[in-house]
């Protein structure tokens, strides 16, 4: 036993000196020493790579670093920094760091936000050798695609950084890399102007920039082992947090080329440009699933196929799938597949299946010359084993001659919504020509503002709404964008769902899979977030309040403007329909006289945020006037408030109904600790019932959610300002330095507006309920002025 425990011992501290023993080298523009710390840096990246083994760490401060090591004899341009298998790059260090971590950030690009490929101190990799300026003109052609042109890069090496020996187990992080020029004959030197990189490499926060290919502009990402598609060994190359920016590809991949699988994840390719497939990313997956998620694609452009991407799928060793999921698409161009082309295929001698899901996607302003504005999907025949899926994404504003917003053919398409794009021959929303008549193929659109070409099959629950009261901010136009005026209303545009929109939970799960479900939307909610999917890119998201919360109705325009608590979100069938409405600053439920059915009409808070709260109360005050004549029968007309966790499943918490006749004015309070204590909640007051006609109406006011108790009793806040009304004539004084004040009626019509300071006098036009604002730098101030 004795002996067995000190073989245990030995191996823990061999175990142990191995994780101590990982050496980082350093490397200075200026350094002249062994690279054994920054004091001591060496000069040169190189010399430290081949210096260190698997495991160890090179890590490189600010300035700019040229390639030495010639992968072909004699040949200058073959320079390249050479990586080893298992040593990790790091770069963007001032020089002084004893952390990765401790790199700054900064906002280089001045868009608002800090991204992880930002770093303030650039350890630029640069390929332009022979000092030569390299000037990139763009070259737009007459049907809107358009290359990049490049003079004096005709020196520099063919790729900056390349990794040649197979499998790479390494992680390449914070550099940016500029200049390489991959033209050569062989394979390996026209492959990848930025880098070439193999299996199991990791790309993190980089940025690749001004680089050309015949394949892969800034970067070539091929995964297999030694030339061998069906290689056991093949792991995917993942490309992290990277933005790639103004590269160009002869042939496929402007931005990003991969054969046999690729794993792409919160990156940016932008402005990038190839003369066949692909002018964003071009993903052949051969034989291995590959991913492309949360990216933003944008303004990139290919002479044939995928304007922003294009994927080829089809299996020779196993079932693949391939997944587009979260991604902005926008401002590409092609002949085919302007925003995204993606087509399915197999090899005639086996039976592999090959899968594709474009999902929770953003296309827009994308033009297709021929077919598929935003999007081309094709499985190449009819096979079973080939599946295509579009689902929850959003179109909006696409330009084809055949399939303006999408151009499918056997495939799934579920939960889109495709607005505002144009054909010049048929489906100016979608053509969709399908592989037999069964509606599951096509199921749960929206389509506003765009029309529907179905060659084959039929249609279920297609919507048509109106643009305004669908989405937050649409466009005005429809097509792509071809004006500057037009252009700056793409870019302001806000194609989430408004409230009331009616492709709030319209999706449908049937044929959808799992993961979607339980997958997150474009913003990064949840899907089924109130029970149900939403149609589009975008899961509606109802906003937080914080106990506590009061809510007094002296919005006079609409329950969801100036900081209310409430929405209504009733989906109404017309215009005429019951609403609640704010009347003399309450929420009304009112009879009319088209009450011709049972109804159910809620009014709910916004979500709640009791997670730190052990108690919770809830207080209104509640009025209802029943119908004049004879109550019979009776009970028949209720308004219950309500609790709920999830828009779904509502619990009761009080009811009132016309049992009793008029209901005088109250307050009423609950404690519903047990019910909403820790939890995130809904509270709604739904007015329901049998249509007996005995109602006048229900009265809410003065609703209040806290977690004590003790504000839920009547204050009484003095005015900021002094208000005196006489016949008609108002004056309101004490006002700070150039307040503006508004004067509405009780519809919400303005009615008067001025700037002033200390006193001003307006004159009522009739007698009536009016409410004035008052703007300035101590806040707004709403007041109800009764002549």
């Amino acid at each position: 036993m004795k002996h067995l425990r000190f073989s245990l011992f030995s191996i823990l501290l061999v175990f142990v000196f191995s994780l101590q023993a990982k050496t980082i080298r350093y490397v200075k523009v200026d350094g002249t020493g062994d690279g054994s710390s920054w004091t001591n840096a060496s000069n040169c990246i190189q010399t430290m790579i081949d210096n260190s083994v698997s495991g160890d760490e090179v890590w490189v401060a600010k300035g700019t670093y040229y390639p030495t090591t010639e992968t072909i004899a004699r040949d200058a341009r073959s320079r390249t920094f050479l990586l080893r298998q298992g040593v990790n790059m790091y770069g963007g260090f001032s020089g002084s760091e004893n952390a990765v971590s401790q790199r700054a950030l900064a906002d280089l690009n001045l868009d608002g936000k800090v991204d992880s490929c930002e770093l303030l101190n650039t350890t630029l990799l640069s390929g332009d050798i022979d000092g030569v300026p390299d000037v990139w003109t763009r070259t737009i052609k007459t049907d809107s695609t358009w290359t990049w042109s490049v003079t004096g890069n005709q020196g520099n090496v063919y790729c900056v950084v390349t990794s040649q020996n197979g499998h790479v187990n390494t992680k390449f992080d914070g550099y940016s890399i500029t200049g390489g020029n991959a033209n050569g004959t062989d394979f390996l030197i026209k492959c990848g102007g930025g880098m070439s990189v193999m299996a199991n490499s990791l790309i993190n926060n980089c940025i690749v920039y001004y680089c050309a290919a015949y394949h892969g502009g800034g970067i070539d990402a091929t995964p297999y082992l030694s030339g061998s598609s069906t290689s056991s060994n093949a792991i995917n190359v993942k490309i992290n947090n990277c933005l790639i920016k103004n590269c160009s590809a002869e042939k496929y991949g402007g931005g990003i080329y991969s054969d046999y699988g690729l794993n792409m994840a919160r990156c940016n390719v932008i402005g990038c440009s190839s003369s066949d497939y692909g002018g964003g990313v071009y993903l052949d997956n051969q034989s291995y699933n590959s991913s492309i998620t949360d990216c933003v694609v944008n303004q990139c452009s290919a002479k044939i196929n995928g304007g922003g991407i294009y994927s080829n799928s089809y299996s020779r060793i196993g079932n693949i799938c391939v997944y587009l999921t979260n991604c902005y698409v926008t401002n590409c161009y092609s002949s085919n597949g302007g925003g995204i082309n993606a087509k399915n295929d197999y090899y005639p001698s086996d039976y592999n299946k090959s899968h594709t899901f474009i999902t929770s996607c953003f296309v827009g302003n994308c033009k297709a010359i021929n077919v598929g504005g935003g999007i081309y999907f094709a499985n190449e025949n009819s096979s079973s084993n080939l599946y295509s899926y579009i689902m929850n994404c959003t179109v909006v504003n696409c330009n084809a001659t055949n399939g303006g917003g999408i151009y499918s053919n056997f495939g799934f398409l579920e939960n889109n919504i495709v607005c505002n794009c144009l054909a010049t021959t048929k489906g100016s929303g979608i053509y969709s020509s399908l592989d037999n008549t069964s509606s599951a193929y096509f199921s749960n659109n929206c389509i506003i503002n765009n029309d529907i070409y179905l060659g084959v099959g039929s249609q279920q629950n297609t919507v048509s709404p109106d643009i305004k009261t669908t989405f937050i901010k649409p466009t005005s136009f429809v097509g792509i964008a071809n004006s500057n005026a037009n252009n700056t209303e793409f870019k302001s545009s806000d194609w989430r769902l408004r409230e009331n929109s009616i492709c709030i939970n319209a999706g449908i799960s049937t044929d959808i899979p799992a993961y979607i479900l339980i997958s997150n939307d474009l913003q990064g909610n949840l899907r089924k977030l109130y029970g149900s999917v939403d149609l589009g890119a975008f899961e509606f998201d109802v906003p937080d309040l914080f106990i506590p919360v009061n809510e007094s109705f002296n919005n006079w325009i609409d329950f969801n403007t100036g900081g209310s608590a409430f929405y209504h979100s009733t989906k109404l069938n017309t215009q005429n329909d019951i609403k609640w409405t704010i009347v003399n600053q309450k929420a009304d439920f009112s009879w009319q006289s088209n009450l011709t059915s049972p109804y159910s009409q809620p009014i709910f808070t916004y979500q709640i945020d009791g997670t730190k709260s052990s108690k919770v109360y809830l207080r209104y005050d509640m009025y209802f006037q029943a119908y004049a004549g004879t109550i019979s029968p009776l009970g028949t007309e209720k308004l219950n408030v309500e609790f709920s966790t999830d828009l779904v499943t509502w619990s009761t918490i009080a009811t009132y109904s016309n049992a009793n006749g008029t209901i005088a004015n109250k307050t009423y309070k609950h404690d519903i600790s047990a019910l909403a204590a820790g939890k995130t909640f809904f509270i709604r007051f739904n007015a329901n019932g049998a249509n007996s006609n005995r109602i006048e109406k229900w009265e809410i006011d003065n609703v209040i959610i806290d977690a004590d108790g003790l504000s839920a009793v009547n204050t009484v806040q003095a005015d900021k300002y002094t208000y005196k009304l006489n016949n008609g004539n108002l004056v309101i004084s004490n006002l700070c330095q150039l307040s503006t004040i508004q004067i509405f009626d009780i519809n919400g019509k303005m009615l008067a507006q001025k700037v002033d300071s200390q006193t001003a006098n307006f004159t009522l036009p009739v007698h009536g309920v009016y409410i004035v604002k008052v703007t300035s730098d101590s806040g707004i101030e709403n007041k109800k002025v009764v002549w």
